[in-house]
């Protein structure tokens, strides 16, 4: 996830002191002593007085940077003497040591503080507007016990071609099996455009296999939205990237006289540009707060409100959530859950609650960051809690089969020996021209055959087919039966 929260140029100026600082391996340099140097004044001016709360802060500043320059030292040295005296030159270019220093720094932080390469940093560039030559899938940051866990695989992409699932695990990559190396020394997935890499999937059946997957352009289709008859939206969000959020308006908008509700399915989308999240979101929500960001500095809350202009707050919403929701998503669905927009359905989301932004090397490669963490509307933190739905949901049909094999279903009119026919009535007899009922399933029926398996999205269409039912029975007036 990409924001502008942290200020770049503060960083350069950071950098350039930090660099222009150090010194260089076997150097001495001179230190400026803790106590003023005596020079000659005018024994007829009066000293300088300096606040004692001022002295202590300029004294602990002080410590804090001879502190930095000695660790600025023992980097400088041993990048000194690797580069010199390893005995294999190859190996120890001094670009090559500067980004193996930068690698083992950031992994040894949190999960999705990472440096990459110029070619890894120029990909997740391209990322984030839809177009990039991928193979697929989206990863878990968090790589332990020798696997990568896939997180989201895009439809119609070689991944999605060769039936691998989110949920999976890449336990080899053309051919190194990943429990044999250390995490920082697992090979790349990035792949340039008709290159072939080897995938060995183990799924979540237990059976392990092996698929060449190409690298191609996927254009990622970010919002598949279509109106499910007669009357219900369904907009499904696969990331957030540029002009998601105006996708999602441009449906509504053109369909605004035909919804009469919505379900909003958010499940394995794993996150995109923080912007494009909260933009979605303030189409449901005509004001108050939708999401806190908190930094480094706990004191500086960075708040983004609702607009009421181009709000839809009219109609009853369900949003779909499974455990691979994560990031920008969760900020949606935890919005709409603070402000009652819509119930959450599903299984508990991901957890990812911070927010990281790209910081660019003048070498063309880069490092993601972390820089804050965000919090709903009502300051529930999202990182490693994830959100909870209102109602829990498995993610396919239970099983209807008893415990006990040998029951059997109870009798029916129609087992019964002897039973007799049914008959249609004739039209002419009817009192009255009523419209035939029609159940939920007939409106299902009418579906593609991948939704009409799609057991959540079956459970929240029916709910608010209920929900719109029981409306309009409540708001009919009370017949008077005297």
């Amino acid at each position: 996830m990409i924001c502008h929260f942290f200020d770049q140029k503060i960083m350069m100026m950071i950098v350039m002191i930090f660099f222009s600082t150090a010194g260089f391996a076997g150097q001495d340099r001179t230190e400026d002593s803790d106590e003023m140097k005596s020079t000659p004044s005018d024994s007829s001016s009066e000293p300088q007085r300096v606040h004692p709360l001022l002295s202590q802060q300029i004294a602990q500043q002080k410590a804090q940077e001879k502190q930095e320059l000695k660790a600025l030292d023992v980097l400088s040295a041993a990048l000194h003497h690797l580069s010199e005296y390893y005995v294999d030159g190859s190996a120890t270019q001094m670009d090559q040591l500067v980004h193996a220093a930068l690698r083992g720094m950031a992994y040894s932080l949190d999960p999705h503080t990472m440096f990459l390469t110029k070619e890894q940093f120029s990909k997740l560039q391209q990322s984030t507007v839809g177009k990039d030559a991928s193979i697929g899938i989206g990863i878990s940051n968090e790589i332990t016990e020798g696997y990568i866990q896939i997180r989201s695989v895009l439809k119609g992409s070689s991944a999605h071609q060769a039936h691998i699932q989110p949920g999976d695990k890449i336990v080899a990559i053309d051919g190194v099996f990943l429990k044999d190396l250390e995490v920082h020394k697992y090979p790349s997935l990035v792949g340039s455009r008709d290159s072939i890499v080897r995938l060995t999937i183990l799924s979540s059946d237990g059976r392990q296999k092996t698929h060449r997957l190409r690298y191609k352009l996927v254009e990622v289709e970010d919002v598949f939205a279509q109106i499910l008859p007669p009357s219900i939206g369904y907009v499904r969000v696969a990331i957030f990237q540029e002009n998601t959020a105006a996708h999602v308006a441009d449906f509504i908008s053109s369909h605004q006289q035909k919804i009469s509700a919505l379900i909003l399915d958010l499940r394995g989308n794993s996150g995109g540009l923080l912007g494009e999240a909260i933009a979605t979101s303030d189409i449901f929500i005509d004001s108050g707060l939708l999401l806190s960001v908190v930094g480094r500095d706990t004191q500086t809350t960075e708040r983004h409100f609702a607009l009421k202009v181009g709000t839809y707050s009219d109609f009853p919403m369900i949003v779909l959530v499974d455990g691979t929701t994560a990031s920008s998503s969760e900020i949606v669905a935890g919005a709409l859950q603070d402000h009652e927009r819509a119930i959450i359905m599903g299984q508990k989301t991901f957890g990812k609650g911070s927010v990281q932004i790209l910081v660019p090397f003048s070498d063309g490669s880069g490092m993601k960051m972390t820089v804050a963490r965000y919090y709903t509307p009502s300051g529930r933190a999202i990182q490693t809690e994830g959100i909870h739905p209102d109602l829990i949901l498995a993610m396919s049909e239970p099983n209807p089969k008893q415990d006990d094999d040998s029951s059997s279903p109870p009798l029916k009119e129609e087992d019964l020996r002897g039973h007799i026919s049914s008959k249609k009535l004739d039209l002419n007899h009817a009192p009255e021209a009523i419209p035939s009922v029609r159940g939920f399933d007939h409106y299902i029926a009418q579906w593609e055959l991948s939704h009409q398996q799609d057991y959540p999205l079956r459970t929240a269409y029916i709910y608010l087919k209920a929900w719109l039912k029981l409306r309009k029975t409540t708001n009919k007036p009370i017949a008077n039966s005297k």
